[in-house]
């Protein structure tokens, strides 16, 4: 791999701790970005990170098709148990008063906000004419 002068004078006319980006960086992107993401850049190109990555790979319209970690941590922490669906199927239909779905929740292990969540995924509603 060559390089040509003209590709580092923009390295020297750039600022202090910022390095424009250099053709075979952008390159670089465009191919590894898509299955990579920007963890895997940020590892394999030399004075980048993986934030810089991630940044200038969305400036340029470059979707990552790995998948997010987003929701992940949750769903490690609380699996899926059919024994809890089915506890939440019977408990659900009977919180009618303030504090049920609390009650609910210690009874099953679980936190308030997953069992609200986890009732609306599985498609449990409320009849709120009954509450009292």
């Amino acid at each position: 791999m060559s390089f040509a002068l003209d590709e580092f004078l923009p390295w020297l006319r750039c600022a202090a701790g910022r390095r424009p980006w250099m053709p075979w960086e952008l390159d670089f992107l465009r191919e590894h970005y898509p299955t990579g993401g920007r963890i895997r850049c940020g590892a394999l190109l030399p004075h980048r990170g993986v934030v810089a990555c991630g940044a200038k790979a969305r400036l340029m319209g470059i979707r990552c098709r790995v998948g997010t970690t987003e929701g992940k941590r949750f769903a490690r922490k609380y699996p899926v148990i059919e024994h809890l669906d089915n506890a939440l199927r019977e408990g659900w239909l009977s919180c009618k008063r303030r504090g049920d779905q609390a009650r609910l929740a210690e009874r099953l292990g679980r936190p308030v906000w997953w069992v609200q969540q986890r009732a609306r995924q599985i498609g449990l509603v409320r009849d709120h004419s009954i509450r009292a």
